[in-house]
């Protein structure tokens, strides 16, 4: 039985009305998933879990004709078995009382150094300081041309808390590092796709089954992540813009997070200017 649903956009653009445009089809075609270990037991086996289910999910997205896939990502707590395994090849010791953060930087090939500095900045400006660049170890051979002509460089920065910063003071510090480094944004090819002392973000211009294949932490061992937080798969939910918007893949990976946004954004101003 057809269903009458109302229409979000004005009838008077010739844009946003049929055949380009039909509120009956708006509807998200994204695919979401959530596992978590019912004990609360730190385990390798969620991640590959959430690795498995996000393949499961790969149907929900979709393709370019070269197979560039149109994003996804994994968020899940932050590993610190991983991360201190890496810490200590450089010989820190976490100091009692403190705590480690993540910031995951999509960092512009050819001036990684100039944005680590304004990652630094941004960090030690609200009283953290960043006691570790990591390079997260990546396999390209799985991305299309497309996607590997645009790969930024990715890293991450190991974040040390100020003395006395609870959870939730660090946990805002780091999202106030995060929104300066918005603001200061100097390239497109810059982006920051978790700033967290809970949880991090593993995303790409990939079709879901290559996450793992992509990002080798999520087959380390050592890649722990325990249910304090749940931990959340999904193929990108603005990523469905851009399969349906060819043109838009040619700004890739930084849009896989921005896209949307940016769209809704210029729709909000076509229909303000349209009444």
């Amino acid at each position: 039985m057809p269903v009458d649903l109302p229409t979000p956009f004005p009838e008077t653009d010739p844009i946003l009305t049929p055949p380009l445009y039909d509120s009956r089809f708006e509807h998200d075609a994204c695919g979401v998933g959530f596992i978590a270990a019912r004990d609360g037991s730190a385990s390798h086996r969620l991640t590959r879990l959430a690795v498995e289910c996000l393949r499961r999910l790969d149907h929900r997205g979709a393709k370019a004709a070269d197979g560039t896939g149109d994003g996804a990502g994994i968020m899940t707590q932050v590993p610190l078995r991983l991360l201190e395994r890496d810490l200590a090849a450089i010989t820190y010791r976490l100091p009692a009382g403190r705590r480690l953060g993540v910031v995951m930087a999509f960092l512009p090939p050819g001036e990684e150094q100039a944005h680590r500095d304004l990652v630094e900045e941004a960090v030690g400006a609200e009283g953290a300081r960043v006691v570790h660049w990591r390079t997260v170890p990546i396999d390209t051979s799985v991305l299309s041309a497309r996607a590997l002509e645009s790969l930024p460089v990715i890293e991450q920065a190991v974040v040390e808390s100020p003395a006395g910063a609870d959870d939730d003071a660090f946990e805002r510090l780091l999202f106030l590092s995060r929104k300066r480094l918005e603001r200061a944004e100097t390239s497109h090819d810059f982006s920051i796709a978790s700033a967290s002392g809970r949880t991090v973000v593993y995303k790409g211009l990939f079709a879901a089954v290559d996450i793992a294949g992509f990002y080798w932490d999520l087959a380390d061992p050592d890649y722990e992540p325990s249910d304090e937080e749940l931990q959340q798969l999904a193929r990108d939910a603005f990523a469905d813009v851009p399969a349906r918007c060819r043109e838009t893949q040619r700004r890739l990976w930084e849009q896989v997070a921005k896209l949307r946004a940016e769209v809704l954004a210029r729709l909000a101003t076509r229909r303000s200017s349209a009444r």
